[in-house]
């Protein structure tokens, strides 16, 4: 009988441990990567925009191109003559200024710092200064993509943040075809989580819509494509570690589950 393992995590907040059937060994797998990221998971859960920097945060938390950004928006606000028209300024000015290139497992501190965004931390950014400006919206997770619906004025509006120059639709016709387009039931399992990032799947696949959630919701599934990229690579240890600290910001089904099938890969029989 080979020697299986006991993985002892050092997590004070949630004081996890797995262990295994006739464990001998120990094997520790520090949760934070920096001391940085421990404090932007545990001390900023109500402000999203230095929670949503945990993962890979630079030195610098605070960015020039976003308070230029804010501080534009800002005077456009007070000259608005709608919030229809804010909105435009918002999508189109944030594309100008943060999101530069679409890019596949973005991190939102990434983002800021050289405007590589994936729809996870496009669809952050959108969020953030809709929260600013006081504008109702949701942000939808579907399987393999998220996207934010909205009101304003009491017309509906759609930002897919992917798409620079048609990602803002407002008027009931054109979200109720965005949505009828990407809501069709597929026959395919919902749960593909072995190589399944979210954004993985093209904008032109029918998807199923999982859930409406919140920005520190899009900070745990940052974390979930994270442990999906390791994964690919064969880091096991350092995926796992990721989908702890995705469960703890978000436990969805699609993270908790793919953590149970990391400890038995690691844990082994």
């Amino acid at each position: 009988m080979r020697t299986a393992c006991i993985i002892w995590i050092a997590f004070v907040l949630i004081g996890f441990q797995v262990q295994a059937q006739d464990s001998s060994d120990v094997k520790v797998l520090p949760i934070f990567q920096s001391k940085l990221e421990r404090q932007l998971i545990t001390q900023f859960e109500s402000q999203p925009f230095f929670l949503l920097q945990s993962l890979d945060p630079g030195t610098n938390i605070y960015h020039d191109n976003w308070e230029n950004l804010v501080l534009q928006l800002d005077k456009l606000a007070e000259k608005k003559k709608s919030n229809v028209q804010l909105l435009s300024d918002i999508f189109f000015y944030t594309h100008n200024r943060i999101l530069k290139n679409y890019t596949t497992f973005a991190s939102f501190a990434g983002t800021l710092s050289t405007g590589n965004y994936d729809c996870v931390t496009g669809t952050a950014v959108m969020g953030l200064l809709l929260d600013r400006y006081d504008l109702d919206y949701q942000i939808i997770e579907l399987e393999g993509h998220v996207y934010i619906r909205g009101f304003v004025e009491n017309i509906p509006f759609i930002i897919e943040s992917t798409q620079p120059v048609n990602g803002l639709l407002v008027g009931e016709r054109k979200v109720r075809n965005f949505e009828k387009k990407i809501s069709e039931e597929n026959t395919e399992p919902l749960f593909e989580p072995l190589n399944e990032r979210i954004g993985y799947r093209t904008h032109a696949r029918k998807q199923l819509k999982i859930a409406e959630i919140g920005l520190k919701e899009l900070a745990g599934l940052q974390y979930y494509n994270d442990a999906v990229r390791k994964f690919e690579m064969g880091s096991f240890d350092e995926a796992y570690v990721q989908l702890i600290k995705g469960e703890l910001l978000y436990p969805a089904p699609r993270i908790t589950q793919f953590k149970g099938l990391m400890e038995k890969m690691i844990l082994g029989d």
